[in-house]
């Protein structure tokens, strides 16, 4: 049964954990930085007898994320996560890293919050940045001078995470008169962004949006790190904790992020270029045991850990089992090995 996402998000509370309000801090000076510096240009520019000047032409190419001052200031690709260059954008920017940020930072870890945003931001902005600059030497456009709004792939990668972590909950908006499912939200923002590209004829916020899509998928899919339950089905009878890496749930593949219509097609093409990808060494292999894994995972954060109790009880006695399997072949083994061994006064 899905559930209104307001609530899961708790809006009533304005108790920001540690990695969201850094985040959320990070972003208000650089965006304030950010305003201070163009004003300042703006003033020279005026004061030296330049008229008709727009602000949205002066750059920062050490803050912002500028295809073709990238090579030169590389650190771009992460600062232009925290800039915004105006209040419109900071606005939303602010209101994505406070409700979600805050409630994948309760699902995950401070830290793990933290690595998010700098792998998967600064991947998609420094991908996002090689896309422009492939774009114009191939094409000619403008796009190769202008500043990219860095976040946006932030704020896309954010909804894939919470399409993982709460795909049947709904988002209720207007008394009820609009309500979809947060696993249909990032879809949707995809289509209207690059509906927005089409119709201003700029490609950088479609690149953005779709390069944030799969760089944040890709993370969470193949590379996040987790300590895996002991309950759960593992490799070569291994009873205990470790780690397991990314999400292999089968719900969680890269054709649920688009339409059931869709899938008989672009399941084939999808499959096949990961076959591709395993083959070079890229990506990993899942077996039947990660995938086993993955949707028991996912089935516990659809339903909750108490409605699963007796999916762990059985878990637990099938750890148990394989135990005492394990225990018995290797005291028979070591029963044959003394048996067939000869004693030798030369041994040692």
């Amino acid at each position: 049964m899905s559930s209104s996402l307001t609530s899961k998000l708790n809006f009533s509370s304005l108790n920001v954990p540690p990695a969201t309000r850094a985040l959320l801090i990070t972003l208000t000076l650089g965006t304030v930085l950010l305003q201070f510096l163009k004003n300042n240009m703006y003033k020279a520019l005026v004061s030296s007898g330049e008229t008709d000047i727009n602000m949205d032409y002066i750059i920062v190419p050490f803050l912002q994320l500028v295809p073709n001052h990238t090579l030169w200031h590389p650190w771009t690709v992460i600062t232009a996560l925290f800039v915004d260059t105006s209040v419109s954008r900071y606005l939303v920017s602010l209101f994505f890293m406070f409700f979600a940020g805050k409630f994948i930072e309760r699902s995950w870890s401070s830290k793990e919050l933290v690595r998010f945003v700098l792998i998967v931001g600064g991947a998609a902005n420094l991908l996002t940045s090689i896309a422009l600059i492939f774009s114009n030497l191939i094409f000619g456009n403008e796009f190769f001078n202008i500043p990219v709004d860095g976040n946006l792939c932030l704020l896309v990668s954010y909804l894939v995470v919470l399409k993982q972590l709460i795909p049947e909950h709904s988002v209720v908006l207007f008394k009820g008169v609009l309500q979809f499912r947060v696993k249909h939200i990032p879809f949707f923002v995809l289509i209207v962004v690059t509906v927005i590209s089409s119709v201003t004829a700029s490609s950088s916020p479609a690149l953005q949006a779709w390069i944030g899509l799969i760089a944040s998928w890709t993370y969470l899919r193949f590379f996040q790190s987790s300590v895996a339950d002991p309950l759960l089905p593992q490799h070569n009878n291994v009873v205990g904790v470790r780690r397991i890496y990314g999400d292999a749930s089968e719900t969680f593949s890269f054709v649920h992020f688009f339409p059931d219509v869709f899938a008989p097609i672009l399941g084939p093409i999808f499959n096949q270029f990961y076959e591709t990808l395993v083959q070079l060494n890229i990506l990993p292999r899942f077996n039947e045991t990660d995938i086993e894994q993955g949707n028991i995972i996912a089935s516990r954060r659809l339903t909750g850990h108490a409605s699963h109790e007796p999916d762990t009880r059985n878990a637990a006695e099938r750890r148990r089992q394989v135990a005492l399997k394990v225990l018995e072949e290797r005291i028979g083994e070591d029963a044959t090995r003394r048996e067939t061994t000869p004693v030798s006064l030369w041994s040692i």
